[in-house]
Order: C-alpha cells, then structure tokens, then sequence
C-alpha cells in the first residue's frame, strides 16, 4: 500500500513539474515557503492577541493550530519512513 502512494505521489510531482518551466522553479520554491511564515506569523498573532486581551479562545486557536501542523509533520515523517 505504501508503494502504491509512494509512486502516485511521485507520478503526480513529474508530471507537475513537467507543467512549470524552468524559469519558475525559483518563484515557486519561494512562493512555497512564504507560507511557512505567514502560518508563522498568524500562530504568533493569535497568542499574542490572546494573551494581551486575556482572550483563552485565541489562544487555543494557536494551540489547536500549532498541532494540526504538528501532527501532518508527524504523519508525513512516518509515511516517509
């Protein structure tokens, strides 16, 4: 089953990158990890906000989010075991 998502996974990035020319690899690298900052900054915005306004509710956003993303990293680390 592994193997089966292993190369539909990998199917799917060549053809991807068959649609993208060279010229845009360097855009989409960047673009690709722009959003690692702005989940960066919407984490941190959320307790900030939280802990300024005493609000416990943004605060478990934060929370609830950090987790989530924490969790696809650990479910992406075991797939790539």
């Amino acid at each position: 089953m592994i193997d089966l998502i292993l190369s539909l996974d990998t199917k799917a990035l060549i053809f991807m990158r068959s649609l993208v020319g060279q010229d845009w690899a360097r855009f989409i690298q960047f673009t690709g990890e722009l959003i690692v900052i702005w989940c960066g900054a919407l984490l941190i915005y959320l307790w900030l906000s939280g802990n300024k306004e005493n609000d416990e509710k943004r605060k478990i956003d934060a929370l609830k989010i950090f987790f989530s993303i924490i969790l696809v990293f650990g479910i992406y680390a075991i797939i790539n075991i």
